[in-house]
């Protein structure tokens, strides 16, 4: 009985083997089938366009011929199966050697249309001029948008140009960015500048020569008092000098500066200049009027140096952090977010300072009630959220409490508008067509091998 039982386990064990045996070529059936190399650009979907594949041929041909072997293999296949799309490009470039031996500049650009990924290859050559940053890049910035536009011969063109540049030495632009912080220095923007800069010359060489009048010895009451008596006397100074221009004399400067503005837009953009024009009809007046007043107002000065710091300092910390020089409209928005901050900074101030100078008791007072107030407020708002989630929310709804009574129990009469708010000052400026070639010529790997870098993308 023991000899039938060791039969039974021979032929368990033949079975075994013979499932294994089998499951090997079922495997490799199993893996999508690699085309042919026979010419720079294999697509035996048919997506790509004759014209297309004319193009990308002679492309990568000039490309061989001029770096002495390195070679931009596009592959367009309906989908790489059970495969990753990077498992699939290793295997192609595995069996096509792309590149020269030893060298192993070759490039692999692969295209899964109905998997709708992307993957570029490169061998170990290439790995310094193609980093995986670099491919990420192309694809994302380049192939993808043009793919989801259904443009699919326009991604390739373009993502394989790009290629082509790397190779030879080229460096890629400046990455966009959707951080606001990014916006970077452009023609629209010097334009600007320009013209603003025009513009405050033009205000300050018309502007009378008249210094600010000189402080008064003696503080004689209030500083609102002593601000009426230099206005006075600068008044006065005026009479004594030349006689006030033309009301169209402004206008007529200001239309020249625009015109000035409008040429220069002409030179970089020819459409725009119409727009430039309208948009510098609001600015150029500012501007104007700052240089016209330059001599005449130390504020003036005082705010437009205040801005050429503000500038230099926001210019200099994005130059080292981000490597990007500013657009004139993150500066515009740093202006008015500091001067929003000051406002509501000094206003507080200007409210107290007020009552101070009114009655150094009423202060007093008023400031005792509020501390009372406060005090018993943030108690309160301890207790009632020691146990809770809502601190957060409580204690910014009693800060913003806090600050307006505060404005309003120093207003003169316990309530309605304080005092003047300081003054800010914002400025604004915000291969040509391919001939055929022929597809029969040679065209095979020259036995590159790739580690594996480079990039994938979907759409």
């Amino acid at each position: 009985m023991a000899r039938p039982q060791h039969t039974h386990r021979h032929l368990l064990a033949y079975l075994w083997c013979a499932m294994l045996l089998l499951a090997v070529p079922l495997l490799a059936i199993a893996q999508t089938r690699i085309p042919v190399l026979d010419s720079p650009v294999v697509d035996p979907t048919g997506v790509l366009s004759a014209s297309t594949t004319d193009r990308l041929q002679q492309q990568s041909r000039a490309l061989f011929e001029r770096s002495g072997g390195a070679q931009l293999q596009v592959l367009v296949v309906g989908s790489t199966g059970d495969e990753s799309i990077e498992a699939y490009a290793q295997r192609v470039y595995d069996q096509w050697q792309l590149g020269r031996k030893g060298v192993d500049d070759g490039v692999l650009l692969l295209v899964a249309v109905q998997d709708r990924h992307v993957r570029i290859q490169p061998g170990y050559g290439l790995e310094g001029a193609i980093p995986d940053a670099y491919a990420k890049r192309i694809i994302e910035e380049t192939i993808l948008p043009r793919f989801r536009d259904g443009d699919i011969d326009q991604g390739v063109i373009d993502g394989s140009a790009q290629l082509v540049q790397l190779i030879d030495g080229e460096p890629l632009p400046p990455p966009p960015s959707n951080n606001p912080l990014d916006i970077a220095w452009g023609n629209f923007d010097t334009v600007v500048f320009s013209t603003a800069l025009l513009a405050f010359f033009v205000g300050l060489w018309r502007s009378p020569r008249m210094m600010d009048p000189p402080p008064l010895r003696r503080p004689g009451g209030p500083r609102k008092k002593r601000r009426k008596a230099a206005a006075k006397t600068a008044d006065a100074a005026v009479g004594d000098g030349p006689k006030p221009r033309r009301w169209w004399r402004a206008p007529l400067e200001w239309l020249g500066v625009i015109i000035v503005g409008m040429l220069l837009t002409a030179i970089f953009q020819p459409r725009a200049a119409l727009g430039m024009g309208m948009l510098l009809t609001f600015f150029v007046p500012v501007f104007w009027g700052c240089g016209r007043s330059w001599r005449r107002s130390r504020g003036t000065r005082r705010t437009l140096f205040a801005m050429l710091a503000i500038s230099a300092v926001l210019a200099l910390t994005l130059q080292l952090t981000r490597g990007v020089f500013p657009g004139l409209v993150i500066h515009v928005a740093a202006y008015i977010a500091l001067g929003v901050l000051a406002f509501l900074v000094m206003l507080p101030c200007i409210v107290a300072r007020d009552c101070w100078q009114r009655s150094r008791v009423e202060f007093a007072v008023r400031l005792l009630v509020f501390l009372i107030v406060a005090g018993l407020a943030g108690l309160w708002i301890v207790d009632a959220t020691r146990d809770s989630d809502a601190g957060i929310f409580l204690s910014s709804v009693a800060g913003f409490a806090a600050y307006v009574g505060w404005i309003l129990l120093m207003s003169k009469g316990g309530g309605g508008g304080g005092g003047g708010s300081g003054g800010s000052s914002r400025s604004s400026s915000s291969s040509s067509s391919s001939s055929s070639s022929s597809s029969s010529s040679s065209w095979s790997g020259g036995g590159g091998s790739s580690g594996g870098g480079g990039a994938s993308g979907s759409w």
